[in-house]
């Protein structure tokens, strides 16, 4: 199982703990570092010439590195070359979206995860990262075709540049509509080559047919207050308002505007429906939350379905306290006392009680293609029809179409 962790395409590291769950699932849990931010995403564009033409999705190149160096080594460690599944969350579930779209991949792992993948809407194309890489260079003092310049400058010239050029950031339209919080000045490259296409659209037409497909967020996500782990700019808005929990209707419509636009009150009203007596506040949580998660989710979904091959699953986990998230449930609240039976970090969580239903889902997947196993209700395959979505509860069960109502009011925007 390959952790690729999160950050957006700028920030993070492969420092995580699989020890409990390599011993609990009886695993092999890899993770890796990689190149980020303008190291591994800066597009050099035809000026640089034919060597830096991939230099936009470096990054990702480095994570097919090191999946090719597991084939070669994993024996040793007591893992199967042959039966490798790639997960990650937010900025690491983004990265096994892209892998699914990229050629550099093809052959390489059996089994994915898309964890509340960050960013999926965004279509980076050519155009696009040649206008924010130019910004860079530019603070860099960079002229196109200045490679001996360019590899003259010291890291931290880099990083400098980044944050110069990342806090005048404005989103562009050749992106999609906007996101509710844009994080990334710089991301992988649709360029037809390395990167062909949208992972969504990608997989729709027949790519990583061989694969199975696990893809989900957790209910609210990527909540937290502004200042926490975030480096706002004048394309971003807090994720949490300072009016939030005691907003007004106006507020409200006013916040969703610069999405909407003339759309704004009937997306509200869609909600509403769907939600009847729920708080301003509230119907914005689950507005935003559908809109850069949920629905770009059921995007790569539908696209695995129409590219047929392997199965795609979905899953949605609805616990609102306790454990946090679908990370938390894999990884953070297992550990295994030597000798005795299996325990929790805290045994006080009830959160503990969806532990048993969500990591196995994901060994399951990871040695069979299939996330069944006996602590769940049958989790069948999602299908563009009924979009069977498995709900991670405190009873977990299997819906299909969960919230169609909201889905359908925003399918005009993602």
């Amino acid at each position: 199982m390959f952790w690729w962790h999160g950050g957006a395409w700028r920030s993070g590291s492969g420092n995580i703990d699989g020890a409990a769950l390599a011993r609990i699932g009886d695993v092999v849990v890899v993770s890796v570092n990689h190149r980020l931010g303008v190291l591994g995403y800066l597009h050099l564009g035809p000026a640089f010439g034919e060597a830096y033409s991939t230099g936009g999705n470096v990054g990702m190149l480095d994570l097919a590195a090191s999946l090719h160096w597991v084939h070669t080594n994993i024996e040793a460690f007591g893992g199967d070359p042959h039966n490798i599944m790639v997960f990650g969350v937010s900025g690491g579930g983004a990265k096994v979206a892209t892998s699914l779209a990229m050629p550099a991949f093809a052959g390489l792992y059996q089994s994915a995860a898309v964890m509340s993948g960050h960013d999926l809407w965004k279509r980076n194309t050519i155009e696009a990262a040649e206008r924010t890489s130019n910004q860079v260079l530019g603070a860099l003092g960079v002229r196109p075709g200045e490679v001996a310049k360019l590899q003259s400058l010291p890291t931290q010239a880099f990083a400098d540049a980044y944050c110069q050029a990342n806090s005048d950031l404005v989103p562009d339209p050749a992106w999609g509509r906007p996101g509710w919080v844009n994080y990334d000045l710089l991301a992988p490259v649709i360029d037809g080559h390395s990167y062909p296409a949208h992972p969504a659209d990608a997989l729709a037409s027949g790519a990583a047919k061989d694969v199975a497909l696990l893809v989900g967020i957790d209910r609210h996500d990527h909540w937290v207050p502004a200042g926490r782990g975030q480096t706002l700019n004048k394309a971003q808005s807090s994720p949490m308002p300072e009016d939030f929990g005691w907003m007004d209707d106006v507020a409200l419509s006013g916040y969703l505007q610069p999405h909407f636009g003339d759309a704004t009150e009937e997306v509200v009203e869609a909600y509403r429906r769907a939600s009847s007596g729920a708080s301003p506040s509230s119907l914005l949580a689950e507005i935003m939350t559908d809109f850069d998660w949920r629905i770009p989710t059921i995007r790569l979904a539908e696209g695995k379905a129409k590219g047929g091959g392997s199965h795609a699953f979905q899953y949605f986990n609805n616990w609102t306290s306790g454990a946090g998230s679908t990370q938390t449930l894999v990884f953070d609240q297992l550990q295994q006392n030597p000798g005795g039976p299996r325990a929790l970090v805290s045994p006080y969580d009830a959160g503990r009680a969806l532990v048993g239903q969500v990591a196995p889902a994901f060994v399951a997947l990871a040695r069979a293609g299939d996330p069944n196993h006996p602590g769940i209700p049958s989790w069948r395959r999602s299908s563009p029809e009924s979009r069977e979505t498995m709900i991670f509860d405190f009873n977990s069960r299997l819906e299909c179409d969960p919230w169609s109502i909201q889905r359908e009011s925003l399918s005009q925007f993602r």
